[in-house]
């Protein structure tokens, strides 16, 4: 399974370049850190996960502070964290978020 993340920078209405991502893994009860990075200058992320781990949740951390720190501001929400439960591990998975000092949007695409 893909799984990436597309997010916007709703102040500029540009893709949002630098933005920290955590992906984690729900496993045996504890979550596990599967990959981590940068977004990129559309505003992207990707990874691929095994699937035969079986990940029935996921669960994306973003780094706003660190983000909006670089353009001068401070935001509301310091850390944006999104958990996910995944019906079918044969689809590939899009997040996608609008983001603001004060405020984000979040939907998936699948």
């Amino acid at each position: 399974m893909s799984f990436s993340t597309c997010v916007v920078d709703g102040v500029y209405g540009r893709p949002a370049e630098g933005v920290p991502v955590r992906l984690y893994g729900m496993s045996e009860d504890h979550w596990r850190e599967l990959g981590r990075g940068r977004t990129d200058s559309d505003g992207r992320i990707s990874s691929s996960l095994d699937t035969s781990s079986g990940w029935a949740l996921v669960r994306l951390e973003l780094d706003l502070d660190a983000y909006f720190s670089t353009l001068g501001m401070t935001s509301r929400y310091p850390v944006i964290t999104i958990t996910m439960r995944i019906a079918d591990a044969s689809v590939s998975q899009l997040v996608s978020l609008l983001i603001t000092p004060s405020s984000y949007v979040t939907f998936q695409v699948s």
